[in-house]
């Protein structure tokens, strides 16, 4: 299933712990979704992450960053039809 992931999920999956965004978060690094990001989307990870409200440390943005680079597809998303639902 291809899922896009919007920037919320990923800082609560950071700072709640085993919350169910984490979980989610947990299953999408084990490979179980086909994220699907574009340039833009990839930008405002980039910029939200590097708040410094959240305190991420810089490894845990670049693992981030660098795994979403790594691992997603890179679709432009106004030319697709993609479903958008998610029940946490």
């Amino acid at each position: 299933m291809q899922v896009v992931i919007d920037t919320n999920i990923i800082v609560s999956a950071y700072l709640s712990g085993k919350s169910k965004c984490r979980v989610f978060m947990d299953r999408v690094y084990a490979g179980e979704y086909d994220v699907v990001v574009s340039k833009t989307i990839m930008s405002e990870y980039e910029r939200v992450l590097d708040y410094s409200k959240f305190g991420f440390e810089d490894p845990t943005k670049s693992f981030i960053i660098e795994w979403f680079k790594d691992k997603k597809t890179l679709l432009p998303l106004r030319n697709r039809r993609m479903s958008f639902w998610m029940y946490l």
